[in-house]
């Protein structure tokens, strides 16, 4: 069974083909392919498999070689640096706590809006849903993806938001998607969403 989305690909998807036959010699392969080398090989694929083979393909780090940048050498120097390393090495090593499947923290969004408005603008094929509360949804139904659902969310203001008095007050947005919320750390988020992307 190929993947449903093979035919509508991205040009990023080739360009990164591409750019990896170039750079090691990847051979570019079709979804298909992929997807039945893998039912092939998946029961093959156990956690012993896999540390095996890291096993088998890792450097040894009898004695590696240590960079260190800066503008003056570590106390200690070239010694200290091994000792520490040597150090690090022999701590004991253990698995993370198990701490199972956990519940996304935002479940309660407050009152739902009523719709204002519903309309759909034929130009574009956009169908426009305003609420009450100010929330307005723009949904647009295309073949560009196939089988798959895109999602955006802009918060109201924009760069007008930045005045004279608050010049700097979307300086950060930029860095939202890969923060965490007041209740959430980012990677708590991400095992609260399973196979989300």
């Amino acid at each position: 069974m190929a993947e449903p989305a093979a035919e509508t690909r991205t040009h990023a998807a080739y360009v990164s083909g591409a750019l990896r036959l170039v750079d090691d010699g990847t051979i570019p392969t079709e979804p298909e392919f992929r997807l039945a080398l893998f039912e092939k090989l998946a029961a093959r694929i156990t956690p012993e498999t896999v540390h095996d083979a890291l096993i088998e393909d890792a450097a040894p780090l009898e004695e590696p070689l240590i960079r260190v940048e800066g503008r003056t050498a570590p106390s200690g120097g070239e010694d200290a640096l091994r000792g520490a390393f040597a150090e690090a090495m022999a701590l004991p090593i253990a698995p993370p706590d198990e701490a199972g499947a956990l519940a996304f923290a935002y479940g309660d969004f407050g009152e739902p809006g009523n719709v204002v408005e519903d309309r759909v603008d034929e130009r574009l094929g956009i169908r426009l849903v305003a609420f009450d509360n100010g929330v307005r949804l723009n949904l647009r139904r295309t073949d560009i993806r196939k089988d798959r659902l895109q999602v955006r969310i802009a918060v109201d203001g924009g760069q007008l938001l930045e005045t004279v008095e608050d010049p700097l007050a979307t300086a950060m947005v930029v860095a939202l998607a890969g923060a965490g919320s007041a209740r959430t750390a980012r990677t708590s988020s991400r095992r609260s969403l399973p196979g989300a992307r």
